[in-house]
């Protein structure tokens, strides 16, 4: 009894051992892997130095491919965009420049290069093609949705409604100035909730609305989502708009958009790059 015993403690022994060397065999291919391929991937700075390099080299092609890998691991910086417009420039795609160069503009270390890039741009655009005309309420309306600060907004508006609890209170304590005081408090509260309100309404209508620019050379807009229909405008190269999300998500393949100058309509999607 007692030999079959320690016969099936040492079976049972080797069968530890042989799995805890499966395991551990496991263990160690799947660690090799997991560095090799860390290893295999490159950081997004060096990715960014190569592109450098390229771009010193005038190989403004391959310093793209660069970025655009960089771009596609959801990195983004202003110096990456603003090497992009700047490729894009050199590859006279002004469209797609544009574009890059107001997506740096949105970062503080680079939106004095990139205001300049955009400037550069439109100056090409209108030798080529001539300036499209803006209507001054669509303008302004662009800067309030697209421009305007709205947390600065709320922040000022909470701030004059302090200050206007804090008139209406100081009567409480001072007898002098009393109405003065009050009425100030009401002014400024009502101020204060007016610009809390507005920067509300403007936040919540912006998120049916984005700001596209035209990447391709020319593309007809039309009244309708189809090919065979009437052209109301042609939209050009380095054109920015508004562009419509809700009427938008109806029609694949097709976005609505609003021009500067009034028109409106719908463009094929693939014609342009949301901002």
């Amino acid at each position: 009894m007692i030999p079959l015993v320690l016969k099936m403690m040492n079976s049972f022994g080797k069968f530890r051992l042989t799995r805890m060397a499966v395991i551990l065999c496991a263990s160690l291919t799947t660690l090799i892997i997991t560095n090799g391929y860390t290893l295999a991937q490159e950081l997004p700075q060096e990715m960014f130095n190569r592109g450098n390099y390229y771009m010193e080299q005038e190989d403004f092609t391959g310093a793209l491919e660069v970025y655009e890998d960089i771009e596609q691991k959801d990195f983004s910086s202003g110096p990456l965009f603003l090497n992009m417009g700047i490729s894009y420039v050199y590859l006279d795609s002004l469209g797609l420049a544009k574009y890059y160069f107001l997506k740096a503009s949105h970062y503080s270390p680079t939106k004095e290069k990139a205001d300049e890039g955009i400037e550069l741009i439109g100056e090409r655009l209108n030798q080529r093609r001539g300036e499209m005309s803006r209507l001054s309420w669509i303008s302004f309306s662009e800067w309030l949705q697209f421009e305007l600060n709205k947390q600065s907004v709320i922040i000022y508006g909470l701030i004059l409604l302090y200050f206007g609890f804090l008139f209406v209170a100081l009567p409480w304590f001072y007898s002098s100035y009393q109405r003065t005081l009050k009425y100030s408090g009401y002014i400024s509260a009502c101020l204060g909730m007016m610009l809390i309100l507005l920067a509300i309404i403007i936040d919540s209508q912006t998120e049916e609305y984005s700001r596209a620019v035209m990447v391709e050379v020319q593309s007809p807009m039309r009244p309708h989502p189809t090919d065979d229909n009437e052209v109301v405008s042609m939209v050009y190269e380095g054109y920015t708009f508004t562009l419509d999300q809700s009427r938008s998500q109806e029609y694949e393949g097709w976005k609505y958009i609003r021009l500067s100058n009034g028109l409106n309509g719908w463009i094929e999607e693939n014609v342009i790059r949301e901002l």
